[in-house]
């Protein structure tokens, strides 16, 4: 065994939502390399893995790596990493970046991918530092499919958040990405489904309009519904004045959105969602994400 070394996290995705995070207390090099020994193992996420009897195991084991572990590793928590996607002038990403400034927030956006090379969207995502990625948008619905989520696995996403992203994609999203694909829809649904929603609303004369932040299911706009917020519509408001008030609420209401699911709080039960505070979102991830 080689010297004691000050303990230091690794975190390794299994796929899906789970996280195997050990802790290393030492080390010893190896014709193979870098050898650290364990002596915690959490794994977090939604679902527990059949060969881990419990959400917690203290034991031993040895693990190679190449080249060399910095011992020196910052103990901070690791952030959920998710990909934006998005076709316009990505206001909605420049909410979820602000909220993400905070150290709190659980989140982090490790890419954003548009089907339109001249969406703002991604001089927003450049100007912070985020890798972006263009799928071109004449590809069929499968196709493009596929290259969305090959493109959010690249860069390690393990979930999917669409704001404003006009294009629909095709079940293999879901079925890659299960219950972690996030929307949001300028109406209360299931009121007012699909394209100009806004419009729509005045139409009809209602009272109240509002944003929708929902899972995404097989269907369009009608998936669990994770929060809502009304926006009371004026006598004197056109199609873009109240749409710029609704935008304003989704801009707040998304990212609190976004953190929860980032720190397992979401759980769909039969359609609906409900929110767990952070100790019961810890207890069912077994320690947290």
């Amino acid at each position: 065994m080689g010297e004691v070394l000050t303990p230091c996290p690794l975190s390794l995705f299994l796929g899906g939502r789970t996280r195997l995070d050990l802790l290393l207390v030492g080390s010893e090099r190896t014709p193979a390399g870098e050898c650290f020994r364990t002596v915690g193992i959490w794994l977090t996420g939604y679902r527990l893995r059949p060969w881990f009897p419990s959400s917690e195991w203290f034991g031993t084991v040895w693990i190679t790596m190449e080249p060399r572990f910095d011992a020196t590793a910052s103990m901070a928590p690791q952030r959920f990493p998710l990909a934006i996607l998005a076709s316009g002038t990505g206001s909605n990403l420049a909410a979820i970046l602000e909220a993400a400034a905070a150290d709190e927030f659980a989140a982090e956006v490790v890419v954003v991918i548009s089907d339109r090379t001249d969406a703002g969207v991604l001089k927003i995502a450049r100007s912070a530092g985020i890798p972006t990625s263009v799928v071109s948008g004449s590809r069929k619905r499968q196709a493009l499919t596929t290259a969305v989520c090959d493109e959010a696995e690249r860069y390690g996403a393990r979930a999917l958040v669409l704001a404003g992203f006009m294009r629909i994609l095709g079940l293999e999203a879901i079925d890659r990405f299960p219950d972690a694909i996030l929307n949001t829809h300028p109406s209360l649904l299931p009121s007012f489904p699909g394209m100009y929603s806004v419009r729509q609303a005045l139409e009809h004369g209602v009272k109240l309009a509002g944003c929708t932040i929902h899972f995404l299911d097989e269907e369009i706009d009608t998936g669990p519904i994770i929060a809502q917020e009304a926006v009371a519509v004026l006598d004197a408001d056109t199609e873009d004045t109240l749409h710029a008030r609704i935008k304003s609420v989704e801009h707040s209401l998304y990212p609190q959105v976004v953190d929860a699911f980032a720190r397992g709080r979401l759980v769909v039960q039969d359609r609906v969602v409900r929110w767990l505070d952070d100790v019961d979102a810890a207890d069912a991830d077994g320690t947290g994400r």
